[in-house]
């Protein structure tokens, strides 16, 4: 009995290591999205023309910074809602690709507009989003020439530079046609 009683305290203590060290400020891969789990922007800063906006998000406990957990990597910013049906609709493809891309110096990050946090939370449990998911807002959306239509979608290459903006759905060939270009 006293071995179960030690080996439960153990393991008890080695789980609460593993979270507190995987959820440190420091944790240079970023938010961790998916199942549920929306980030809030805290401030953003415009960048020059032609370059991704550096912002600040945080999970209500952590803050991470854009440009450290997107530094030397191809990145996919998806401006979308749940209210949109081309979004909806292309939602899948975007698990896919994130999930096809891992390991291959790729972040996807979803950008929700115009939704209450807790309608995102629950639509991304439903749907299986496995990807970033961040709360925009307007400053973001202005310092990306303002997003007047979603989905919305930048590729940004390895030093920030903006190199696609495209406008309307896509399925996951038409992105990957686009991502090849630039990834490793």
């Amino acid at each position: 009995m006293k071995n179960f009683k030690s080996f439960r305290l153990s393991a008890i203590l080695t789980l609460l290591a593993i979270v507190i060290l995987s959820c440190s400020k420091d944790n240079p891969t970023g938010p961790v999205g998916g199942n549920g789990n929306v980030y809030t922007l805290q401030s953003v800063t415009p960048a020059a023309t032609g370059y991704a906006a550096d912002f600040v998000c945080t999970d209500g406990s952590n803050t991470y910074q854009f440009s450290n957990f997107t530094s030397g990597k191809i990145v996919m910013l998806n401006f979308w809602a749940t209210w949109c049906g081309p979004c909806r609709s292309e939602i899948p493809d975007l698990i896919s690709l994130n999930q096809d891309l891992q390991g291959r110096n790729f972040i996807l990050i979803g950008l929700n507009v115009n939704d209450i946090k807790d309608s995102v939370s629950n639509y991304a449990l439903a749907s299986g989003i496995t990807y970033n998911l961040i709360m925009s807002n307007n400053d973001l959306e202005n310092a990306y020439g303002g997003i007047n239509a979603v989905p919305t979608t930048f590729i940004i290459d390895k030093t920030g530079k903006i190199v696609e903006t495209l406008v309307g759905s896509r399925n996951k060939a038409s992105y990957m046609s686009i991502l090849n270009k630039y990834l490793d």
